[in-house]
């Protein structure tokens, strides 16, 4: 089954724009992070599904949304204003 394995440190966040990357399996030793906005971001025109061990942490948003997707999470996820959630999806 193709999809992405994500791992590693990513400072400026991940975008998910490629329908080949799903589903996306992010490992536990991951650090995906964004000081200025969302962290993970997927386009709306995938129903994506995403596999969360690792840490992921930004400002606005760490995981944003927009459409469907299934998004099982094992790991951490978070955002610094006080204001957002951590993580924003359709319907939320």
């Amino acid at each position: 089954m193709p999809g992405r394995t994500i791992s590693g440190t990513y400072a400026a966040g991940v975008s998910l724009t490629n329908p080949t990357d799903n589903p996306v399996t992010i490992l536990a030793a991951a650090d995906i992070a964004n000081a200025g906005g969302v962290a993970l971001q997927a386009a709306d025109a995938v129903v994506w599904t995403i596999g969360n061990a690792g840490r992921i942490s930004g400002s606005s948003f760490g995981v944003f949304l927009p459409g469907s997707a299934a998004l099982t999470n094992d790991g951490t996820i978070s955002a610094s204003s006080t204001t957002a959630p951590g993580y924003s999806y359709a319907g939320n």
